[in-house]
């Protein structure tokens, strides 16, 4: 697998790496190269404002962070070693290279669930779209997506690419700590893009979403693929996957712990934000009428949850109609960067500069070609740079 020609050096860069080999030798390599910020981010995760909210006010820190990291590693590490055990192999992979307990790797790990759960709903941002070939002046399928998360953990995302033996390559955005990955595309151009979702059901203890993208994108080769693996799973948490390949197939996927639904797009474009919109799972999605408690971290506090929502979502397609014939890649760039017409942006744009939430990545994925441009912080301040596998 090879970085685009006109970019060779910035595999070196320090939010790029290449990894190959067997799991645990891919993750060694990870976790030896950003072993600094792996070994402080435990410390890191029990200052942070959104995990203090679910400590008890009297419990010292030290035995709270002993009592999370039994009951993480009770709740998930069997699960995972049983169910994805290539990945569990990288976890320990991570865990030897960067000399970090394994147990602080899994809280990492759980960091997705537990911010989607219903009893703290601090769950992040992200929007994404794709448009169709008869929709794109390119004249093949392009996705688009902006990846929002928690602002303390912006300095985690790096550019993966990886080249597992036995098994597809794939570029990949995750997190320093993580095995899995929320967003990628592997050699057959299979992509994959991970919105969370906000559900009225509680989260369980199952396999981490980040994982499954993971191996959807090392075994599968079309969504056709993708969704039997994906359906083979029972689920953590709510998620919208964006799942599309290069035979101009795309599908959004729906799923609650409990239910899955699927959503087609219309008119050659689809968009998704972090609402159900499939009349089968907005019955379980969280009510739009519910609002953040006055606990919650950041500028969240008091702000109605759906808000965002409603509103990336209604300016990504006010966009993607804006043109009556095929739509330019510089249109497309526009939506990821959009700031609704605002001299900046805030919490409820898709470019999103809010105090809690920001666009953390941005990227661009072109299946038939097996491109993606990628740029890391806010697209509204940075520029894409082009990767192919």
């Amino acid at each position: 697998m090879n970085n685009h020609n006109n970019h060779n050096s910035e595999i070196n860069a320090d939010n790029i790496i290449k990894v190959s080999g067997t799991p645990f030798e891919m993750g060694f390599q990870q976790g030896k190269k950003f072993a600094g910020q792996i070994q402080e981010t435990f410390r890191h995760i029990i200052k942070f404002e959104g995990i203090q909210t679910i400590k008890p006010k009297i419990l010292p820190n030290f035995i709270f962070s002993y009592l999370l990291k039994q009951k993480i590693v009770k709740d998930w590490k069997k699960l995972i070693e049983i169910l994805a055990p290539t990945l569990y192999e990288r976890m320990l992979g991570i865990s030897n290279g960067a000399k970090t307990p394994l147990e602080e790797l899994f809280v990492v790990q759980a960091l997705e669930i537990l911010s989607d759960d219903v009893s703290l709903v601090t769950t992040g941002g992200c929007t994404s779209f794709a448009v169709l070939p008869e929709r794109y002046a390119g004249n093949e399928m392009i996705l688009g997506k902006n990846f929002d998360f928690m602002e303390t953990f912006k300095d985690d995302n790096i550019i993966r690419f990886s080249s597992p033996d036995r098994k597809f390559k794939s570029i990949e955005l995750t997190y320093k700590q993580l095995s899995g990955s929320h967003d990628g595309m592997n050699e057959k151009g299979l992509v994959v893009l991970y919105n969370y979702g906000i559900t009225s059901e509680r989260t369980k203890t199952r396999l981490p979403i980040t994982l499954l993208v993971q191996q959807i994108l090392e075994n599968c080769a079309t969504v056709e693929e993708a969704l039997i693996l994906l359906e083979s799973f029972r689920y953590p948490n709510a998620a919208i996957l964006l799942i599309a390949d290069s035979k101009d197939t795309v599908v959004s996927v729906e799923i609650s712990p409990d239910h899955i639904s699927h959503r087609h797009p219309d008119n050659g474009i689809i968009a998704n934000t972090n609402m159900f919109l499939c009349p089968e799972t907005k019955l379980y999605d969280l009510p739009h009428t519910v609002h953040y408690s006055k606990n919650a971290p950041g500028d969240l506090a008091g702000n109605r949850i759906h808000e965002t929502n409603e509103l990336r979502f209604s300016a990504a397609m006010n966009i993607l109609n804006s043109e009556k014939g095929k739509l330019q890649l510089d249109t497309l760039k526009s939506i990821l960067s959009d700031h609704n017409g605002k001299p900046g942006g805030d919490d409820n744009t898709v470019c999103r500069h809010g105090k809690f939430f920001t666009t953390q990545a941005s990227a661009m994925f072109f299946p038939k070609h097996r491109k993606v441009l990628i740029t890391m912080g806010t697209p509204c301040n940075n520029e894409y740079k082009e990767y192919k596998l």
